[in-house]
């Protein structure tokens, strides 16, 4: 685990896209992963409401609140809490800037 992401329980506010899974054998075609530099690798899936991901078009961005799970005989990934919220690319770019961005490195 990376120093950056948080460890399981720890709640936090990411951005998050939808995409087709073209990995067999994928029982859920419609996948949802957390968008890059946010901490977490963009190869979790996101445990994410079935409704929204087959109602809206692939691609769809959403800001949502996620825990991180790891099952004890299973791959971890993140599960979304609360109500996410749709968002354009400007915003999801402007979030990930502002809440996500690297300290400033200091000066000599």
């Amino acid at each position: 685990m990376k120093a950056t992401e948080p460890s399981v329980g720890t709640y936090r506010v990411i951005i998050v896209k939808t995409h087709y899974e073209k990995r067999p054998p994928s029982k859920i075609p419609i996948r949802v992963r957390p968008l890059a530099g946010q901490g977490f690798p963009t190869y979790l899936n996101v445990h994410f409401s079935k409704k929204l991901r087959s109602d809206l078009p692939l691609g769809t961005l959403f800001k949502v609140q996620v825990t991180l799970v790891t099952p004890q005989w299973r791959q971890r990934y993140l599960t979304a809490c609360g109500e996410p919220t749709v968002v354009t690319r400007d915003e999801a770019a402007a979030f990930i800037r502002e809440r996500y961005r690297p300290p400033p490195k200091p000066s000599d």
